[in-house]
């Protein structure tokens, strides 16, 4: 397990292909609960696994969102950004 990040309400560990956060359970809980709601509708990390103070997810590979837009052009950036609109509106 290697450290990759510190979120909002917990820490982020890399395990090969998946992610692991951990914070504490009232937090983990309410995460648990959407990401399960967007798996549904085919959107965000798939959650493969829960516990207590713990959940796992599939870890996906990428730039961050304003790393992209400032090394993209405009075409891209547009096409990627109704992409996200559109998984908002679900």
């Amino acid at each position: 397990m290697k450290y990759f990040s510190k979120g909002k309400r917990g820490r982020i560990y890399l395990i090969k292909n998946m992610a692991m956060k951990k914070s504490l359970p009232r937090h983990i809980k309410n995460e648990v609960k959407f990401l399960k709601i967007l798996n549904k509708h085919n959107i965000g990390p798939k959650l493969i696994s829960s516990g207590k103070n713990h959940f796992k997810y599939r870890f996906v590979k990428g730039k961050f969102i304003l790393d992209y837009l400032n090394e993209s052009n405009k075409v891209k950036i547009k096409k990627v950004l109704v992409k996200i609109l559109k998984q908002c509106r679900i």
